[in-house]
């Protein structure tokens, strides 16, 4: 089992929240699940998304098209700080 993590800025907290509650069905197409959204307490525009699949279904999905129009719809200021790793206990 792979994880994921994403970290980025977005422009506008609720505009982003509702893309990423619809994007729902297009993570689940892609095999992979995401645990949760986190919002920074200190900047409500900073976000970091928690997730996890099989490693290759994480990588077609952070490397699709389908992710790649969504977070411009959804507002994102600048590139993703993007990591995956496995847990290696």
């Amino acid at each position: 089992m792979a994880f994921y993590v994403v970290n980025h800025k977005v422009k506008d907290f609720d505009a982003w929240k509702i893309v990423y509650d619809e994007f729902e069905s297009t993570r689940v197409q892609y095999g992979v699940k995401e645990h949760f959204a986190l919002q920074s307490v200190e900047d409500s525009n900073h976000v970091m998304v928690v997730g996890e699949g099989e490693l290759e279904a994480i990588q077609r999905f952070l490397n699709s098209e389908d992710l790649k129009s969504g977070m411009e719809k959804a507002g994102i200021a600048g590139p993703p700080e993007i990591f995956i790793g496995e847990n290696k206990r």
